[in-house]
């Protein structure tokens, strides 16, 4: 007979989650095997104020109708071991309900689980197969604090269904857990009413008839392989590892902008057919994931902005030519992307590590994008780092707070530039800042044109575009060449461009603002006659002014330059207080 205190003792000395539920498992076994209603299990339920149900009680040979089982609050439902089929239940209004599938192969009929207006339902381990027909798996609606854990979902839908999910994730679900899961060919092939063929790994979604939406949520450790729809004619399928749509809407003319924690970390993903991840909402994180195969639109797109994305690794190698098919692409700004590896290496013209696409059509959300930081990224095999531009007969331009783009390095670039930021995607930036990029091929444009013959310059610009604080251009790493020509900076109140090298006719940095311009060397304008050095002086005008910081005399424009000459300067003034690469003139 079971000893009743030693296993009591073994289950509260369990210290974490999958420990306490093998204890509990085994001690209620050990009870139900030494008498399945005997005084000895009922005290032990009654000592953990909970009710034990095995489901081996209700299983029809290799059939398992869940509807004959009694699910109640409270309640442990133990799966037996072993391959059979299940027909699906209904859940409503519970709490504290377990089911523990005690890894077991089950074969969906139509679906698994669908709860409802409950709480704490936690599902673990097992493997749950829809055997290419169902369309969906398991399905909660305002369910907080649900858990599903260990659980392998598979062959969900085939080319006769529609809008195929393996986990929903409806409505309130706040503080919801996805762990430690597998997610394995989920397939459609029929459009909906918004002409989208879609089918999800997990769909995370709002509940727009109740505006009920999970604020907080976790999924962690999980893989995503194959979650591909099938093309339909001209229509292109989609396929997306995870969907989070929580968008913003409007209640009597007051728009909501809700804030959703969303925590996606340490995922794979593997050829989803549109996007790994999709994200509609706004306060999502990715961390630590890895994208990999071909996707035709991205591996990751935040649809909305105010993401952050950390330490991931994004590899589309698709070959579709339909789209701006890239890494990343953002929809809005908040974004900050940090620490992350970008590759899309087909070679097309669009084929981009980041970018900015037009802000989702039909968005209730107006006013500029706040400020989008990319720092310490890596692009490898790109046509461009990071592209802003809007190619449609009908562009529409907004405005953007800023862009910062810092310390990133570029490896095998298959375009002219690494940074291209047009007029059509951003008509005015706040503060437009490039600072400490580096090349894998070289310092200079002669260098990486070597490998590169395409190459031109690290930044392009476009004067439509309007910098309405500070343009900032300079790297630690590039030697012997302007980092970007005068005649190409955009409209700006102040821009500085920093530049180094001992070819540089002396020149150290340049201001420039939107009356007159300042330039810092070591010598006296008209005593450069380098190339290199002299494309800081090109375009000036009269106001215009050079210091040289050698004997500290400070120049005047009298005579405005042109494309090919640097103007005639004359002395005039003197510098009060010691400039030393950058500080601030006094004269």
């Amino acid at each position: 007979m079971a000893d009743i205190s030693t296993l009591l003792t073994q289950i509260i000395s369990a210290r974490y989650g999958r420990d306490v539920r093998q204890s509990i498992h085994d001690a209620i076994r050990r009870c139900y095997d030494d008498g399945r209603a005997g005084a000895t299990d009922l005290t032990l339920r009654d000592k953990l104020n909970y009710t034990a149900v095995f489901a081996s009680d209700y299983l029809d040979g290799t059939n398992l109708d869940l509807n004959d089982i009694p699910f109640d609050s409270n309640m442990v439902v133990i799966f037996p071991k072993g391959t059979y089929t299940v027909t699906g239940t209904e859940i409503h209004e519970k709490e504290n309900l377990t089911l523990d599938l005690n890894g077991a192969v089950l074969n969906l009929n139509d679906f698994f689980v669908k709860v409802y207006d409950s709480k704490s339902i936690r599902i673990y381990g097992g493997v749950i197969d829809g055997r290419n027909q169902a369309e969906k798996s398991v399905f909660f609606q305002d369910v907080p604090e649900c858990v599903v854990e260990d659980v392998i979902f598979r062959n969900n839908g085939n080319e006769t269904t529609e809008g195929t999910t393996m986990l929903d994730i409806y409505g309130d679900c706040t503080g919801f857990t996805v762990r430690n899961c597998s997610f394995e060919n989920c397939v459609a092939g029929v459009s909906g009413d918004g002409r989208f063929i879609n089918s999800f790994g997990i769909f995370v979604n709002r509940l727009g008839s109740k505006h009920t939406y999970s604020k907080t949520g976790l999924i962690e450790n999980c893989n995503f392989d194959n979650i591909a729809g099938i093309d339909s004619s001209s229509i292109k399928a989609d396929g997306d590892g995870i969907f989070v749509q929580t968008i913003p809407w409007d209640i009597d003319g007051t728009i909501e902008y809700p804030e959703t924690r969303i925590v996606i970390r340490g995922c794979y993903f593997n050829n989803c057919k549109k996007r790994g991840v999709k994200l509609a909402n706004l306060g999502a994180v990715v961390e630590n994931c890895v994208f990999d195969g071909e996707y035709w639109f991205a591996c990751l797109e935040s649809q909305y902005g105010h993401t952050t994305i950390r330490n991931c690794r994004m590899y589309n190698g698709s070959d579709y030519t339909g789209s701006i098919t890239s890494a990343l692409v953002i929809g809005d700004g908040g974004v900050i992307v940090e620490d992350c590896w970008l590759s899309a290496p087909y070679g097309q013209t669009y084929h981009p590590g980041i970018r900015f696409n037009t802000r989702q059509g039909g968005s209730l959300v107006t006013g500029p994008w706040d400020t989008i930081e990319i720092r310490r990224c890596t692009f490898d095999g790109v046509n461009r780092a990071v592209y802003a531009i809007d190619n449609s007969s009908n562009p529409s331009a907004d405005v953007l707070e800023g862009l910062i783009i810092e310390n990133c390095y570029i490896r095998n670039l298959g375009g002219e530039h690494a940074f291209e930021i047009y007029g059509s995607r951003f008509s005015e930036i706040g503060v437009l800042k490039f600072i400490d990029y580096r090349f894998e091929d070289g310092n200079d444009r002669w260098e990486i044109q070597d490998k590169h013959p395409q190459f031109a310059y690290p930044v392009e610009t476009d004067t439509t575009m309007t910098v309405t604080l500070c343009y900032e251009n300079h790297s630690a790493y590039w030697k012997n060449e302007v980092q970007s020509p005068y005649a190409d900076l955009p409209k700006s109140v102040h821009a500085k461009i920093i530049h180094a090298g001992d070819n540089m006719g002396g020149i150290v940095y340049k201001e420039y603002n939107a009356y007159s311009s300042l330039t810092v060397g070591d010598r006296n304008p008209d005593a450069i006659t380098t190339t290199l050095g002299k494309q800081c002086l090109y375009n000036s005008r009269i106001g215009d002014r050079y210091i040289n910081k050698s004997v500290g005399t400070l120049f005047l424009c009298v005579g405005a330059g042109t494309d090919s000459s640097i103007g005639s300067w004359v002395a005039g003034g003197g510098v009060t207080t010691d400039l030393q690469n950058g500080d601030e003139v006094k004269y």
